[in-house]
């Protein structure tokens, strides 16, 4: 349990890290919150949330797995 939790708080770390460095990842969730707010507005289906939540994610995941991309790259060429 200590492992999964751990795992957990590193992922929290990790997104919290991109927050703070990387502009782009701050546009994502200004967009995925507008998105939100939208949706409630217009009083989206149970399926429709569905695919709003599954695109918000891809699209963080994306820019998370591009910023962890980005750091190798910065740091092979560093070296």
């Amino acid at each position: 349990m200590k492992s999964l939790l751990r795992a957990f708080r590193f992922a929290v770390e990790g997104v919290w890290h991109a927050l703070r460095t990387q502009r782009n990842m701050r546009i994502h969730i200004v967009i995925a919150a507008a998105v939100v707010a939208l949706g409630i507005a217009l009083q989206l289906s149970a399926l429709e949330w569905a695919l709003v939540a599954l695109t918000i994610g891809l699209v963080i995941q994306a820019e998370l797995f591009n910023t962890a991309l980005e750091a190798i790259v910065d740091y092979t060429a560093s070296r």
